[in-house]
């Protein structure tokens, strides 16, 4: 166990005992240009491994981890000014960077001609990680082996350089469905009558593009409900619920259950459900527990809809979705109820920017430090001030950097007169997700407790550092918003029926398929 402001032991420390795959020399005896080529042309970050070219008269430490740097996709004219010139800290992040990333490969071109200290960080990088870091030697023989790495280092050595990229792997892109670009105005109503006014207000063919978006919020919610652990699930008896509807009020479950088997020893199931359906409308399932009652987790409740608008690009498409997520809840008994006029609210999905794999190569085009990097995220995706930016501690971030746990109120000090914060759980992106990563290992490389802030030094006092960096960036930052006025920490939950979306059950339909 940890104390507060510790780190745990995920593993990710030097000297911790880990495997790690010899060094592999690759010696280019002729200097042949097409090599240098092959192997230039083997670098992508995407692809989980990168060609570091140092240039000459940077043959040392720091102009190497310069170079790896430039290598991963980051900007060399920011080093100074975000504070990674030096080589401690260029090194610090080039490792949070090949972490967070998920690089398996480097390549490093010239290292016959490296200082020794240049070496001797690449192979701590080596131990950190765990990559396959591969040196190539031009224009020399394998007889100089001794004279660039320590006799104690594990290696090989070979002349082919398809041997040197046969260990990449492929990585299977996964891209996520895309939304319709632009939805035609949609209609501030509540659930009850958002569907029903689109159908009306709408032609057909807008009708199809809106309720193809509201299906895609009504099938995430189906999705999500079938997470919530049982115990959470408002249940009645032990009958099934279409069985339960064929009895009278007053019945023991003994006398229930010898009914049930009897009607199950004359009737198929399809006969039973479907003299169910009908009776539905005369006698409402009867569950016991008492109803209504507030679902318990407010914060997965926050983190269901904010991760179901992440990808949302406008506040058309946002209602919609939150729509749609409120008929599907109420499918399996559980009501959402959103702040009025939710169309004008703040939050996700409808203050935000949705941070894409285009913005996120802008921000790294634009930065080298990667608190800097994620501080400009964080801001596109959060629309929070600066205030609440540079207060978000590390231990905010969850292991698999895909939420944010924010105090709301900001910067507030705590004080004992006043109740507990409210909570905002916010999701990441996908996308942003390597940048947050990044920056709490570039953190912890530097020993900075888990309580400080993972932020702060890419936010500084009223955005100093912020702005400039978005503007090098060529991003634009939303208006601001707090925390507290996040709509989707507005959300209340209460169970307010049974489960009537029962797999398999032929009388409701799946929302994730058409009409029929």
């Amino acid at each position: 166990m940890t104390g507060p402001g510790e780190w745990g032991d995920d593993g990710l420390a030097e000297g911790v005992d880990r495997p790690v795959p010899p060094v592999t020399l690759l010696f280019d005896a002729a200097d042949d240009a097409a090599v240098t080529r092959a192997l230039l042309d083997a670098g992508d970050p995407a692809t989980g491994a990168i060609t570091v070219h140092p240039t000459p008269g940077a043959a040392g430490s720091d102009g190497v981890a310069h170079a790896v740097l430039v290598a991963l996709g980051c900007s060399p004219r920011r080093l100074s000014e975000q504070r990674v010139s030096g080589a401690e800290t260029a090194w610090q992040a080039a490792t949070a960077w090949v972490v967070a990333l998920e690089i398996e490969q480097v390549i490093v071109l010239r290292a016959h001609r490296l200082a020794a200290s240049a070496i001797e960080r690449l192979l701590v990088l080596r131990r950190y990680t765990g990559v396959r870091l591969v040196l190539v030697c031009h224009g020399c023989a394998p007889t100089v082996v001794g004279e660039i790495l320590p006799p104690q280092v594990a290696h090989r050595v070979i002349t082919d350089v398809g041997d040197a990229l046969s260990g990449v792997a492929v990585r299977a892109e996964s891209a996520p469905i895309a939304f319709e670009a632009v939805l035609p105005p949609v209609p501030d109503a509540d659930v009850t009558s958002f569907r029903a006014d689109c159908f009306r207000s709408l032609s057909a063919a807008d009708f199809a593009r809106v309720d193809a978006v509201y299906r895609r919020g009504m099938a995430a919610a189906c999705r999500w409900m079938a997470t919530v652990p049982i115990g959470e699930t408002p249940t009645g008896l032990e009958l099934p619920q279409h069985l339960r509807s064929l009895f009278p009020v007053g019945l023991s479950p003994r006398e229930m259950a010898d009914g049930a088997a009897l009607l199950a020893s004359r009737y198929t199931p399809h006969e039973l459900r479907t003299l169910a359906a009908g009776l539905l409308c005369v006698a409402a399932p009867r569950v016991d527990v008492r109803l209504p009652a507030r679902f318990g987790d407010h914060a997965v409740v926050q983190r269901f809809l904010a991760e179901l608008v992440i990808e949302s690009p406008s506040r058309r498409h946002t209602l919609t979705l939150v729509r749609g997520a409120q008929a599907g809840c109420l499918l399996h008994g559980l009501l959402l109820e959103t702040p009025p006029s939710l169309f004008i609210g703040t939050g996700p999905g409808l203050s935000t920017v949705a941070v894409t794999g285009e913005v996120v190569a802008a921000i790294l085009a634009g930065t080298a430090s990667p608190v800097h990097a994620a501080a400009v995220a964080t801001a596109l995706f959060t629309a929070f001030p600066s205030p609440t930016l540079n207060v978000i501690p590390i231990s905010a971030l969850s292991a698999d950097a895909a939420v944010l746990t924010v105090p709301a109120g900001g910067s507030r000090p705590p004080s004992r007169d006043r109740l507990p914060r409210r909570t905002c759980v916010v999701a990441v992106p996908a996308p942003a997700r390597p940048l947050l990563h990044a920056a709490r290992v570039f953190a912890r490389l530097r020993g900075t407790p888990t309580d400080r802030a993972l932020l702060g030094g890419g936010v500084g006092l009223l955005s100093r550092h912020l702005h400039p960096v978005a503007e090098a960036c060529g991003i634009s930052l939303p208006v601001t918003s707090s925390a507290d006025s996040s709509w989707h920490t507005q959300v209340v939950a209460w169970w307010v029926g049974a489960n009537l979306h029962h797999r398999g059950d032929w009388t409701v339909r799946d929302p994730t398929q058409g009409s029929r």
